[in-house]
């Protein structure tokens, strides 16, 4: 049989009765071995002391300590119990404790615990390839421009005297992207001056339209033009009335500033060079009142609409 429990009661001992129950309830809780009281233990080794501490009625604190080859191993547990509680069911209580605390395996320190290695890293996946991307769509082809517009005109009428104003028709027809066939017609006056002398011009054009830069919303153009000019000059003196007229060939080179104001509503705004082959001299009662330039500076504005 293993070696007794001896238990220390620390105080004045409790009656018969008190100390028997709580010597039974350790011997249970031993199991392979008995419980004394430190009076009535047998001789010999023990295999652990208990001492009792009581504070109070209803507190206890419970020493115990086991014998071990490096020394005494001391655990200590607290008690407390409520008022109804029965007396001997407490010095039951108490001999329990006592018997566990005696037999519980000596503590352990717990096993470090090894944290299992890192997984390996997950082997690299080759990168997916890169998405093709969309076919670059092809550059929508650039339409020819066509158009029809009315502009009003500026131009010189003789070399003295005042400038001449009109209007005009004009028409582009897109070959291209970049060229046309461009034609005009316009008249324009110089109104009656103090000599009583009024000119009229009226020319007809054909030629070619050259896109310099398409209007998004501004572009530029060129034409070159042959045209058709009628002149004529009328005067009245002495209650008489003489007119003259002449028809000549002449060239127009224009540049116009487009603006596409709103689409197909296009505004312009030129200039003109024209070239005569010679100049047309006009006589008034045998003097002369002036010449027509062989070279000539007008100038346009107007609206077109883009077809």
């Amino acid at each position: 049989m293993a070696a007794p429990v001896v238990i220390d009661m620390g105080i004045a001992e409790p009656t018969e009765v008190m100390v028997a129950s709580m010597i039974e309830a350790c011997t249970k809780a031993v199991g392979d071995g008995e419980c004394h009281l430190v009076r009535s233990a047998p001789q010999g080794q023990y295999r652990a002391i208990a001492i009792l501490t009581w504070e109070g009625p209803d507190k206890v604190r419970i020493e115990v300590g086991l014998r071990r080859d490096e020394g005494t191993e001391w655990r200590t547990r607290a008690l407390s119990f409520q008022p109804e509680d029965v007396e001997l069911e407490r010095f039951r209580s108490v001999g329990f404790v006592v018997g566990t605390l005696a037999t519980e395996e000596e503590q352990q320190a717990p096993e470090p615990v090894v944290a299992p290695p890192p997984p390996p890293p997950p082997a690299p996946r080759a990168a997916p390839p890169p998405p093709t991307p969309p076919p670059v769509p092809s550059p929508r082809p650039l339409r020819p421009m066509s158009s029809v517009g009315l502009v009003g005109t500026m131009g010189g009428a003789l070399d003295e005297g005042a400038p001449r104003y009109g209007a005009a028709l004009r028409g582009r027809l897109g070959i291209s992207s970049f060229i046309g066939v461009a034609a005009s017609v316009g008249a324009s006056v110089r109104p009656e001056d103090q000599r009583e002398l009024s000119l009229r011009f009226l020319d007809a054009g054909l030629g070619l339209a050259f896109v310099l830069y398409r209007p998004e919303p501004l572009g530029a153009e060129l034409g070159v033009e042959a045209v058709l000019e009628s002149f004529r000059a009328s005067a009245e003196a002495l209650g008489t009335t003489d007119a003259r007229e002449r028809l000549m060939p002449i060239a127009r080179i224009e540049l116009d500033l487009v603006w596409a104001v709103a689409p197909p509503i296009e505004i312009l705004l030129g200039g003109n060079l024209v070239a005569r082959p010679a100049s047309t001299t006009v006589m008034v009662g045998g003097e002369s009142v002036g010449s027509t330039g062989e070279l000539e500076l007008g100038a346009a504005a107007g609206a077109r609409l883009s077809l």
